[in-house]
């Protein structure tokens, strides 16, 4: 069965910064329910109420979108894994 098409949320895609200390964004919309996320560099990140991420947590390959189910309130937080970029997390809903 395919993934469910997804709508992107007007003005809805936040940066993050991903270098060697984990950085958080913003909070994510309640009403949305998943995320789009993209990274220009290979990173980790860690999704919850107040996140720090480590090179322990869920790998994200560079340049290969991903999508996750988020709850109410949280945000998302990455670290790098050698080299430094950017996380792009944008608002998508079904």
């Amino acid at each position: 069965m395919p993934p469910p098409i997804m709508r992107i949320v007007d003005a809805s895609t936040q940066s993050v910064a991903v270098s060697g200390t984990s950085a958080q964004s913003a909070v994510v919309s309640a009403s949305t329910g998943y995320v789009r996320l993209f990274a220009t560099t290979m990173c980790h990140i860690r999704i919850g109420s107040n996140p720090t991420a480590t090179t322990s947590n869920c790998p994200i390959a560079p340049y290969v979108p991903e999508y996750f189910n988020v709850g109410t309130g949280v945000k998302i937080a990455a670290i790098q894994n050698s080299s430094s970029g950017t996380l792009y997390i944008t608002e998508v809903t079904t």
